[in-house]
């Protein structure tokens, strides 16, 4: 198709196989952009894209497989998880969508069973269970996913919440929490679980 698309004078965009799906989408997306862009469609901010471009690659600097597990935040908190069902707890004011999606790469990419709830939902229905001493002797490790775009009363909630629990908390910095970290810790996940 690609030579017939080049015979024609059509543009070819090439997408490097061996992906899945959803994570062929960097390759997908960016190409789309500056394909409507150059149609008159407005044009994508190119100073985001190279932005995220530029996460990434810190990203993967510090969490990718040659990173030591010393200094490899996905790794640690992997060791954590290990044996455990991981509750990961977010807020509506930033950090929710973000906890939804690792808790579907656990059951996705991990095949751990894990759990997901919200601030301040989770104060009313889970907060008796997860501060309940036996709770922890059932396997559950509860994570804590913070995000800078919390009000300072939902900061409140969640340090009050976080007494009663023996939570991992772990802090949205510039796109590290919301960005791959969660694919390289259910990636390392993955891994310790066929060593077990």
């Amino acid at each position: 198709m690609a030579k017939k698309a080049a015979e024609r004078k059509y543009p070819v965009i090439s997408i490097p196989g061996g992906f899945p799906p959803r994570a062929s989408m960097p390759f997908l997306l960016v190409p789309l952009l500056l394909s409507i862009g150059k149609h008159q469609i407005p044009a994508p901010n190119l100073v985001q894209i190279e932005g995220a471009v530029e996460t990434l690659k810190q990203i993967n600097s510090v969490c990718g497989k040659d990173s030591p597990s010393s200094v490899n935040p996905a790794k640690m908190l992997a060791e954590k998880l290990k044996g455990r069902i991981p509750v990961i707890l977010g807020s509506p004011e930033g950090s929710d969508i973000a906890a939804f999606r690792w808790k579907t790469q656990f059951s996705e990419n991990t095949k751990v069973t894990s759990l997901y709830d919200t601030f301040p939902e989770m104060d009313h229905n889970e907060i008796v269970n997860l501060s309940d001493p036996n709770e922890g002797k059932k396997g559950f490790s509860v994570v804590l996913l913070r995000d800078s775009a919390e009000s300072e009363r939902m900061q409140k909630r969640i340090d009050i919440t976080k007494k009663t629990d023996r939570a991992v908390n772990i802090r949205d910095r510039g796109g590290l929490v919301d960005g791959r970290f969660k694919t390289f810790n259910a990636y390392y996940l993955c891994a310790l679980r066929a060593t077990m």
